[in-house]
C-alpha cells in the first residue's frame, strides 16, 4: 500500500469512530438501570433452557401382516397461537432394535429441497402425519424377530424469545413387536 492510501484509511477510521455514539454515564436516565451479573448470568442460562409444555408429539401403531402403519401428530398446547418454523423436511422417524442399533431411519435416501416454512400454529391446532414401515432395514432387508423402537422427532421451531422448544415437546416413542 502506498503511503496515500494508508492516510485516506486512517482519516475514514478515525472519522467513523468519531461519529460513533457511545454511550455514557451522565447520559444514563436516573434509577437502576444496570443489572448486576448475577442477574445477566440468571436470564442467560433461562434463555439456554428449553421450554417445555408448549406442544405434544403423540405417536400410535397399527399393525398389519408385512408392514405397520405409524400414525403420529403435534398439538400445540400452549394455550395460545405459535408463529412455527420448518424446512420442507419437517419431521424424522428412526427405528433401532433391541440392541439400540438403528436398522430404519425414515429420511435415508430421500432429498427435500431447501426451503424455509413460517406459519401460525394456532392454540390445539394438530399436524398429523402417517407413515408406514415394512419391517426392512435401510438395506431394503427383512428384518429379524423382536422388538423395536419406533421414535419420532418433529423438526420444528417456534420464535419465543430466542429458546427452543424441550426435545420431550418434540419426541413420541413406542415399541412394536415383529413376528
Amino acid at each position: 500500500m502506498n503511503k496515500l492510501t494508508i492516510l485516506i484509511f486512517v482519516v475514514i477510521l478515525i472519522t467513523f469512530c468519531n461519529s460513533c455514539d457511545t454511550l455514557k454515564t451522565r447520559d444514563l436516565p436516573s434509577g437502576n438501570y444496570v443489572k448486576n451479573e448475577g442477574d445477566l448470568e440468571t436470564q442467560t442460562k433461562k434463555r439456554m433452557e428449553p421450554i417445555s409444555k408448549v406442544m405434544k408429539t403423540s405417536i400410535e401403531t397399527i399393525k398389519e401382516e408385512d408392514r405397520i402403519t405409524i400414525l403420529f401428530n403435534l398439538r400445540n398446547i400452549s394455550g395460545k397461537d405459535q408463529l412455527i418454523h420448518y424446512g420442507s423436511q419437517n419431521y424424522e422417524m428412526l427405528i433401532n432394535n433391541e440392541d439400540n442399533e438403528e436398522v430404519y431411519r425414515w429420511s435415508t435416501n430421500r432429498v427435500f429441497p431447501m426451503k424455509s416454512i413460517q406459519r401460525e400454529f394456532k392454540n390445539e391446532e394438530v399436524l398429523s402425519y402417517k407413515e408406514t414401515w415394512d419391517f426392512k432395514d435401510v438395506k431394503g432387508r427383512h428384518v429379524s424377530k423382536g422388538r423395536y423402537k419406533i421414535k419420532v422427532v418433529m423438526l420444528i421451531s417456534i420464535d419465543s424469545e430466542n429458546r427452543s422448544l424441550s426435545t420431550e415437546d418434540l419426541t413420541a416413542t413406542t415399541v412394536v413387536e415383529v413376528l
